[in-house]
């Protein structure tokens, strides 16, 4: 933390690099190639300082949530201490065996289903056109956004009904099957 204060303390205030970038084009005097050139190079030095600027801030922030995440495993370590709170990580650490078996069998299937969402309505619901887009499609199913695509409306005959076939099989077997035996293994 106190590396991260340092590091704070010496970086120029963001407001002068922008005045400074701004004033490098803005306070051209000359009309001569010399002076454009001065001036270019003056803009794309302040450029390149906020660039760094934004650089070490995006790893300060990545640094802090790493910290933070580790303080938030040490609370959590710390409720095994009193006996009301650790009947919580006690239960969690008895369901971890069960946990990663139930996670195995949850991706094995969440990708199954994926790619046969993407193979076979790809072509048609703009939701699944790719494997990466029916991923994040089939979160959204699965947190209750959605069962029923944008554009499902165009679909006609077998589409329709394999649309429906893909919905009701992911509902049913990842939802409500597998989200209640999760639920099982924690309680």
């Amino acid at each position: 933390a106190l590396v991260l204060l340092i590091g704070w303390s010496t970086q120029i205030p963001m407001a002068e690099e922008y005045d400074h970038l701004l004033h490098s084009v803005l306070d051209l005097h000359g009309r001569g190639h010399e002076d454009f050139e001065e001036l270019v190079q003056t803009y794309f030095d302040a450029n390149m300082l906020i660039y760094e600027q934004t650089q070490w801030l995006m790893s300060h922030r990545v640094t802090i949530y790493i910290i933070l995440y580790l303080q938030f495993a040490q609370l959590i370590a710390y409720f095994a201490v009193h006996p009301r709170l650790a009947m919580l990580t006690s239960t969690i650490a008895g369901a971890v065996d069960h946990m990663f078996h139930f996670f195995m069998l949850f991706v094995v299937i969440y990708l199954f289903m994926a790619f046969i969402a993407s193979w076979m309505l790809g072509g048609d619901v703009h939701a699944f056109q790719t494997f990466s887009e029916t991923l994040a499609s089939q979160g959204r199913m699965l947190f209750g956004e959605w069962i029923y695509a944008d554009n499902a409306d165009d679909l006609h005959g077998a589409m329709l009904g394999m649309y429906w076939v893909f919905a009701i099989t992911f509902a049913l077997i990842l939802f409500f099957t597998l989200l209640n035996f999760f639920l099982a293994i924690v309680v």
